[in-house]
């Protein structure tokens, strides 16, 4: 779905109709094409995926708590500003990967419709302290979002070594992340069946190809490295067909981490995937 001025300002008439006259879906499309400046089918789509109606009992439209908070807003400014977090909410368009980055940034990845409706919301002005807050307020949700699809990722490529694990020694593998983030390692294993030495892996997935996939190591995890007698990287490409996985001992490693140097310490690294192809 693509963002339309249009189909926004309808939108919040479609709301203030629905308040006067509820209706069903039939009736409102048996009587209106168009419905403002928009297709009675485009206000239908939009305002049901944002959750801004619903239907009762009766097969009637009403207007949701999601759809009055935008009526509550006392000007049209603010009601397209609200409408548009909700719409970026459901759709999740590329372009608002960019968002966390910054106004400039967001605004180059800009399609032509959107960037209509951010200049129409007054979202591309000067700064304000409401608009300051209304980009953060984007902003950390745009940053949880991807937080949130990278812990998804994460527990994947942790569930896959806990599995290969078991299969490869024969023994329960430990899922020790789901325990503790401190650990400085995922999974706890033994080196082999029948030798039950500890083998500490740290986890790594990635969803991208394997010339641009990395991973980031800590320092608590080389830390834990360091000083494990059996410690290595699991490092899954998620996307492969069929799904890959490179194993990693910590030997490999030391060549790709940063030196420390003066006052500095390193905290975090990015390595490639495919230097240990």
């Amino acid at each position: 779905m693509s963002f339309s001025v249009g189909a926004l300002y309808s939108s919040v008439k479609f709301l203030q109709h629905l308040q006067a006259k509820p209706v069903s879906h039939e009736e409102f499309k048996a009587s209106f094409q168009m419905f403002g400046v928009a297709s009675a089918d485009i206000v239908l789509q939009v305002s049901q995926d944002c959750g801004w109606i619903a239907l009762d009992g009766d097969g009637l439209v009403f207007v949701t708590d999601k759809g009055l908070n935008i009526l509550s807003q006392g000007n049209p400014i603010d009601q397209l500003r609200t409408q548009i977090i909700d719409m970026i909410s459901f759709y999740e368009p590329l372009w608002a990967r960019k968002i966390p980055s910054g106004r400039a940034e967001a605004r180059s990845a800009l399609p032509a419709d959107a960037s209509q409706c951010f200049k129409e919301a007054g979202l591309l002005d000067s700064w304000t302290d409401e608009l300051i807050e209304w980009w953060d307020t984007l902003g950390h949700a745009a940053k949880a979002k991807k937080s949130t699809a990278l812990l998804k990722i994460g527990r994947d490529a942790e569930r896959r070594s806990v599995e290969h694990e078991t299969q490869r020694t024969g023994e329960p593998a430990k899922w020790q992340s789901l325990e503790s983030n401190f650990s400085g390692f995922d999974v706890l294993s033994q080196v082999e069946p029948g030798n039950k030495e500890p083998l500490k892996i740290e986890v790594k997935g990635s969803t991208m190809g394997i010339k641009e996939a990395y991973f980031t190591l800590t320092r608590n995890e080389w830390n834990v490295a360091e000083t494990s007698k059996n410690y290595c990287l699991h490092l899954w490409s998620l996307n492969a067909n069929p799904v890959n996985l490179i194993v990693v001992d910590k030997e490999k490693l030391i060549d790709h981490l940063p030196n420390n140097l003066g006052h500095g310490k390193w905290e975090t690294v990015r390595i490639p995937f495919n230097a240990f192809k």
